[in-house]
Parts: C-alpha cells; sequence; structure tokens
C-alpha cells in the first residue's frame, strides 16, 4: 500500500530546488567555456543564486522532517543538507566543491523523493532520472578520454625511434667527415645534405622532448570543454612531432642508398 508523506508540498520543493542546483551546477563549465566575461559580470548573481538554493534547501528539509517519523530519512536529509550548503559557500575555493555540491543535490533528491513516495515505483523512476543525468554527463568525457588515448598513441609510435635517431645521425656526421677526409672539393654538395640531413635528426629527437616535457597529465580544475581544446591542441603538436621524425628518417634513408 502506497504511503505518502504528509507533507508533499515541502518535498516537492526540494526536489525542485535540488534538480535546478543540479543544472545549474552543470551549467557552469559550459557557461565558463564562454569566457572571463561571465564570470566576472555574473559573480553577484551567481553567489544569489548560491544563498538561494541553501535557503530553499534547508526550508524544504525542516518541514519535510519536522513531523517525519522516519529517523533515518530524517537524518540523511540534515546531513546531506549541511553538506551541500557547505559545499556551495566552498565553490570560490575550491573548484572541485561543485561537483560535491552536484552529487549532494541528487541525494536531496533521493531522499525528497523516499520521503513523499515510498514504494518501487519511486526507485524506478529515480534509477531513470540519474541515468538521463549521469548520460548526458558521460559522453564527453569519453570523448576527452578518446582524445587523450588518441594523443597518447601517436606519442607511442614514434618513440620508440629515439635511439635510431641518434644512431642515424652520427651516422651520416660519420660518413660526412670521411667524405671531408677524402676530398671535401668533390663532395661538397653530399657532404653539406649529410650535415643538413643530421641536424633534421637533432631536431626531431629534441622536438619529442620538448613536447614531453611541456604535456600535463593532470589537469585539475578544467572543465571539460578546456579540457577537450587542451587535447586537441597537444594533438596537433604531437603530430608535427611524429611528422617530424618520420620526415628525417626517411630524408637519412634516401641518402644512404
Amino acid at each position: 500500500m502506497l504511503q505518502r508523506s504528509k507533507t508533499p508540498k515541502s518535498d516537492i520543493l526540494g526536489i525542485s530546488a535540488s534538480l535546478l542546483c543540479v543544472l545549474h551546477c552543470l551549467s557552469l563549465p559550459v557557461l565558463a567555456s564562454a569566457g572571463n566575461a561571465y564570470l566576472y559580470s555574473g559573480f553577484g548573481q551567481r553567489h544569489g543564486l548560491d544563498y538561494l538554493f541553501i535557503l530553499f534547501g534547508f526550508s524544504a528539509v525542516f518541514f519535510s522532517s519536522r513531523k517525519s517519523s522516519n529517523l533515518p530519512i530524517k537524518l540523511g536529509l540534515w546531513l546531506v543538507i549541511s553538506i551541500f550548503s557547505l559545499s556551495i559557500l566552498l565553490h570560490d575555493s575550491w573548484p572541485g566543491m561543485i561537483y560535491v555540491s552536484t552529487v549532494a543535490s541528487l541525494g536531496l533528491i533521493v531522499l525528497h523523493y523516499f520521503h513523499w513516495i515510498r514504494n518501487r515505483a519511486a526507485l524506478v523512476c529515480l534509477a531513470i532520472v540519474s541515468g538521463m543525468l549521469f548520460t548526458a554527463c558521460g559522453p564527453r568525457q569519453n570523448e576527452n578520454e578518446k582524445l587523450q588515448n588518441e594523443v597518447i598513441a601517436i606519442h607511442d609510435e614514434v618513440m620508440p625511434l629515439m635511439g635510431q635517431l641518434k644512431s642515424v645521425q652520427e651516422s651520416l656526421l660519420e660518413r660526412a667527415r670521411e667524405l671531408a677526409q677524402a676530398d671535401s672539393t668533390t663532395h661538397t654538395e653530399t657532404i653539406a645534405a649529410l650535415k643538413e640531413t643530421a641536424g633534421d635528426l637533432e631536431e626531431a629527437y629534441n622536438s619529442m622532448f620538448v613536447w614531453m616535457r611541456q604535456f600535463e597529465m593532470d589537469r585539475e580544475g578544467q572543465n571539460e570543454d578546456e579540457v577537450k581544446q587542451y587535447l586537441l591542441e597537444q594533438k596537433v603538436k604531437i603530430e608535427e612531432v611524429n611528422a617530424g621524425i618520420k620526415r628525417a628518417l626517411e630524408r637519412a634513408r634516401t641518402l644512404n642508398e
């Protein structure tokens, strides 16, 4: 038999406010990626919304738990609203708190929902809503993971060639020295080509380590759009390094034929 709470209005308020907060938190990275203009021009308004979410959240929890006979749900509501409020107030101090407040909002939705309608149908609906929310966030994250794997794969393709670059370079320089000792006048063009190619090999070798030193695996504090942009830029850079290494080795092979 369905058992409805005596305070459905407060639960509806809690669910609505929490859902709006989830949408607000998920939209911030998108709005922030539009540029600093939003961050500065909307600073006061954003804090006003934060305080409004806290006010609505506490009001909903107070009225929902006041006459509730379910002690676990009552304690859960107060615990989660406390975590939610603290994370909201610490948004500016630690960017990661936006994820804490999002999870806490989902927790409030769960608790208010079960407080309002305590049956199996509620669990099914909640699972559907949660699945939709996490599915919406999943593709972008998977897209960035795929993009990072592509960057690493381009690097891994030519990294084993580093030793070959140095050995071929030494071989070309040694050949240039031998030709210079034998008859530098006759082999002027060949010697110049050997030295130039050896220089290309050195440049290709160094470019790999320059790229590796500037590539950051830890991108804490960046939203998904910023991560994507960073990885796209890094993909272009490592593709240039990859192509330069192959080009230098191919030119060296042609000279040795």
